[in-house]
């Protein structure tokens, strides 16, 4: 039998667990809640998972693949913006999921052992081409990285295309604008560019590196260097022209090509400067969503903690009121008694005094008065009486030895209402290992509990918060034995035994009424517990016992 603490993972257990029974607020309805999800949404996008998902997985509330499962004191789980919408629709004082009331002490927490599930859930690519399978909390990854069918932006048409389809895109049929002609081979990655100008006397373009020549063959009448002051005009013929740019311009026409050049370079500048400017533009959108989800979180941390304090504020504040109760309960149980009984002595007394009296006409009036007055007091007197009894039987069942005998009374009858939902968990009384020592008690889930539900009955260790807990060794260091006793053979009496771990935060000083629970998931298959010998008038009992771990 191997033992699990929830705070490692293995298992969600809330940390308080009421035995009311769960009622249907009518809003919720089971029987509408899909029993397998053939297709599931991340975001607005549809995926396909391998199998079928398990209807647990489904939010009880909108039917489909939870979002942010949140989980409830008393173990409901369901997504957390469906809780909280339909919180606001019914009224914040009532639970969404079970209809009960929702105390001032009661919690939700993100179910963390929900998010693991979740998250391994098996599921195919976006695109059916792909034969891509995986986690679910993969898939974004997979597309980002990996997946040749994703649909990737050319950055210069603006098209989509296929990831595995985009360099023949660019080299073939992209549409988009060049500043400069580029011829660009599929083959090889080597792209060469050969700028060209417009040859301002003949108008035909001409690339630069075969300017220089060019000027032999120009058919052009007007000079190239019109644009910068030249009036003169030649015949067409090469010679002509030659004759006229040796003796006018015979180092201009470096110049000229220094010119082009450098308003070729500026046209480069202006598309790349325009491409900076998308770019930036493009990062100030994404900061601005990024900064105005940081002001979200901000605002969300500030209200998650306001809550907190309050809590704590009232925590601290049905301390004090009880430490007052019990005062006045002690001081009850002391004096009123004896004052009571007392003064119905001395009524009674004089009753029989007065008996006469009261055959009286006169004084029939006063006697009935009296005895109003007697009733009243028997009745005052019995409710202390019996809330005296309550107390004391609290302390006969206290025990301060660290050895606890639970019994569960009506087992047939709570085992039902389990296996219908209405009963989640039990606790035991309280016990303590010493007079001033740790306080501890049993949970029992008898439907079973993770891997053990349907089929086995749960059992485990929770330590409490004690007035004593500041004079104690932390963490708790004991060996815990459990054993559910049968009645039939002792022989077979069912027994589970551990050591507590010092780095689980199931054993540290308790900062609520009560830690993370730990123990046995699978303590005894439920068939074993009906028919071998563990139940007797309806009732089992289970002993837990706390000692020092043995030294080695």
């Amino acid at each position: 039998m191997t033992f699990f603490s929830h705070q490692q993972g293995i298992q969600s257990i809330p940390q308080f667990v009421s035995p009311k029974s769960h009622r249907s607020t009518g809003s919720l309805q089971y029987d509408k809640i899909i029993q397998d999800m053939e297709k599931i949404l991340l975001g607005d996008r549809e995926i396909t998972p391998v199998t079928p998902v398990d209807k647990r997985f489904a939010c009880p509330l909108c039917g489909k693949l939870m979002q942010n499962p949140l989980q409830t004191d008393r173990g409901m789980v369901a997504c957390t913006s469906c809780y909280e919408d339909r919180r606001r629709e019914i009224g914040s004082e009532i639970c969404p999921l079970d209809g009960e009331k929702i105390e001032h002490d009661s919690f939700t927490r993100l179910d963390k052992f929900m998010v693991r599930e979740i998250s391994k859930i098996q599921v195919q690519c976006f695109y059916e081409e792909c034969k891509w399978k995986g986690a679910l909390n993969d898939i974004n990854r997979h597309e980002e990285t990996d997946c040749q069918y994703a649909r990737t932006e050319c950055d210069i048409c603006r098209q989509k295309v296929l990831k595995k389809q985009f360099a023949e895109h660019r080299a073939k049929d992209c549409t988009g604008n060049y500043d400069v002609e580029m011829e660009e081979t599929f083959d090889t990655e080597e792209t060469k560019m050969k700028p060209k100008f417009k040859c301002p006397s003949c108008g035909k373009e001409v690339e630069s590196s075969n300017s220089h020549n060019h000027w032999k063959d120009c058919q052009g009448t007007k000079c190239p260097y019109e644009q910068f002051g030249c009036k003169n005009t030649y015949g067409r013929s090469a010679k002509e022209h030659e004759e006229h740019i040796s003796n006018y311009h015979s180092y201009d026409h470096c110049v000229l090509e220094f010119v082009q050049g450098v308003l070729e370079e500026n046209k480069n500048l202006d598309s790349k400067i325009m491409q900076m400017t998308r770019d930036k533009q493009t990062m100030d959108r994404k900061f601005s969503s990024l900064h105005n989800d940081y002001q979200i979180l901000q605002n969300k941390c500030k209200e998650l903690l306001e809550k907190s304090q309050k809590k704590d504020r009232d925590i601290n504040l049905l301390e004090s009121k009880f430490q007052k109760l019990y005062n006045v309960v002690s001081d009850l149980e002391q004096n009123q008694y004896e004052k009571k009984e007392s003064e119905l002595k001395n009524i009674v007394g004089n009753l029989s005094t007065k008996g006469n009296a009261l055959f009286d006409i006169t004084k029939l009036s006063e006697s009935e008065e009296l005895i109003r007055k007697v009733e009243s007091d028997q009745a005052m007197l019995s409710a202390n009486l019996a809330d005296t009894n309550l107390k004391v039987k609290l302390l006969e069942h206290r025990s301060t030895n660290g050895t606890l005998i639970y019994r569960l009374e009506n087992f047939t009858h709570r085992l039902e209402q389990a296996r219908q939902g209405k009963i989640f968990a039990l606790h035991s009384p309280p016990c303590f290992t010493s007079p001033n020592g740790y306080k501890f008690c049993l949970r029992v889930y008898l439907n079973g509990d993770g891997m053990g539900q349907g089929t086995h009955i749960s059992i485990y260790f929770v330590l409490m918060r004690n007035h004593y807990d500041n004079l104690l060794e932390w963490p708790f260091q004991k060996k815990i034995s459990i054993r559910m006793i049968n009645h039939k053979s002792r022989q077979n009496d069912k027994r589970e035994t551990f050591n507590t771990d010092k780095t689980s935060t199931s054993f540290r000083k308790p900062d609520k009424e009560m830690n993370m629970a730990a123990g046995c998931p699978k303590f005894l298959d439920l068939s074993s517990l009906l028919n071998g010998g563990y139940l007797a008038d309806d009732s089992i009992f289970i002993e837990v016992k706390v000692e020092d771990p043995v030294k080695r």
